[in-house]
């Protein structure tokens, strides 16, 4: 059984991709075929009244000749810094011995 999950592109990403857009000299309709999009998700995107998935975002890029990188260097999300201090913690402890 698979499980789908719908991550949500981060703050930063979304400006990139509304400046690239922008920049790009495309109507915002043509954008959204080439990403295989509705138009007015695009315009809602465009406007800050809706986030996008990595996904839609991935598509965007593609349709604009560019291509998303994703990286290691995010720090984890805030309900598993706490978990991942306590087993820094314990490791501390483990070397001191």
């Amino acid at each position: 059984m698979w499980l789908m999950v719908k991550q949500s592109v981060p703050n930063g990403l979304a400006e990139t991709l509304r400046r690239a857009i922008e920049t790009s000299g495309l109507p915002h309709r043509q954008v959204a075929l080439k990403a295989r999009m509705e138009a007015s998700s695009l315009s809602r995107f465009m406007r800050g009244e809706r986030g996008l998935t990595v996904d839609a975002a991935d598509r965007i890029a593609e349709a604009l000749g560019l291509r998303l990188s994703y990286t290691e260097a995010t720090p984890p999300a805030p309900e598993l810094r706490p978990a991942m201090e306590k087993r820094g913690k314990k490791r501390r402890k483990a070397k001191g011995k």
